[in-house]
């Protein structure tokens, strides 16, 4: 389980221990890769299943839908539910949390070590350039670890060439951008 918190990126993973018999499910902490799940008793016998997607869990076996989800999206246009689908008994897992199983059926919850609330809001309510400046370039440092040339492209938008940017300082790059007459708006028909 420690082994999860040195991690970095964007993940949702499972993990098979043999030895102890037990299964471990974890997100990262921003919660991009969804990861769900359903803890069942069918017949006397314990069942949990996970997936990336809740029709898999819903094609192995049918849920009756929950009202007060349903009803709290239609009133506010939006699932604000962090754990709950629109499904009893399927649950997302939190973002950042470490599940674990055993044979038993005992489930035990843990946070990520790693967690952004971990982070102090405060210093970033106050411009330290040199910290930001350190940060990012630490970042691109351990994403830019490659066999193969890297690239990058560029919009045009300020994202993109800030990206390019610092990925040149730290790494051999090509950078490239595309000009079409697929990419042109009806304003700039009228421009000329």
């Amino acid at each position: 389980e420690d082994s999860f918190n040195k991690i970095r990126g964007m993940f949702a993973i499972c993990f098979y221990d043999i030895k102890n018999k037990k299964v471990t499910i974890t997100r990262d902490c921003i919660g991009i890769k969804p990861l769900f799940f359903s803890n069942l008793t069918i017949n006397g016998s314990k069942l949990f299943i996970f997936s990336s997607t809740q029709k898999a869990i819903i094609d192995f076996m049918k849920f009756p839908l929950d009202d007060n989800q349903i009803f709290r999206y239609l009133k506010m246009g939006i699932s604000c539910d962090k754990r709950n689908t629109f499904f009893k008994g399927i649950h997302r897992l939190i973002p950042g949390t470490i599940l674990t199983i055993n044979y038993e059926g005992e489930i035990v919850h843990k946070n990520l070590k790693n967690n952004l609330s971990s982070l102090d809001l405060n210093l970033n309510n106050k411009y330290q350039d040199q910290e930001h400046r350190e940060l990012i370039h630490k970042i691109f440092k351990e994403h830019l670890i490659s066999d193969i040339p890297v690239a990058t492209t560029i919009s045009g938008g300020i994202d993109s060439s800030f990206l390019s940017c610092f990925a040149a300082k730290e790494h051999e790059t090509k950078s490239f951008t595309l000009d079409s007459d697929l990419f042109k708006s009806e304003a700039d028909d009228f421009s000329s």
